[in-house]
């Protein structure tokens, strides 16, 4: 159950600017994974905006409340490598969009052992990966033994912080 003020974290079933508008009346703040196009959220233009980006970096654009039914929104591009944006939809007061505790990339150097980079990420998209019962941190000499063993259809689910 939430009660006003708390902040709920939905899967992207529920990441739209009419979910968001929904909870928002509720008093209950709503962060989301926007992964299809859904009216009034601004994918194209945070992918176009992002495009040249670099890896570890990201994009807030706020609404015009006159055009969300009187709530304020986020729309947050997050690009964590060079090539791929993930969506979010949040209310505004969800949580800080400020740099916050990054994401530890692993990947394989030329002759196969494991390096890792840090990749900035906001405070916001921090408490959603950290609220995920999905696996995030993996034992380095474990890495890329298991990630192919992992499945996982959502990135996010149901709770609440």
């Amino acid at each position: 159950m939430c009660n006003p003020g708390d902040t709920l974290l939905v899967d992207s079933w529920f990441g739209s600017v009419k979910a968001a508008i929904a909870v928002a009346v509720l008093g209950v703040h709503l962060m989301a994974v926007v992964k299809t196009g859904h009216a009034g959220f601004p994918k194209v233009e945070l992918q176009t905006l992002m495009a040249d980006m670099p890896g570890g970096v990201w994009a807030v654009l706020k609404s015009d409340p006159a055009n969300t039914g009187g709530v304020p929104l986020l729309a947050i591009g997050y690009k964590y490598n060079t090539k791929k944006v993930l969506f979010f939809i949040t209310t505004v007061g969800a949580g800080s969009t400020a740099p916050g505790k990054p994401y530890i990339a692993a990947f394989p150097e030329s002759y196969g052992n494991q390096c890792t980079r840090r990749v900035a990420r906001p405070v916001i998209i921090t408490t959603c990966f950290d609220n995920s019962p999905k696996v995030r941190e993996i034992p380095p000499h474990l890495d890329f033994k298991l990630k192919p063993l992992l499945s996982c259809e959502s990135t996010y689910v149901n709770c609440s912080v």
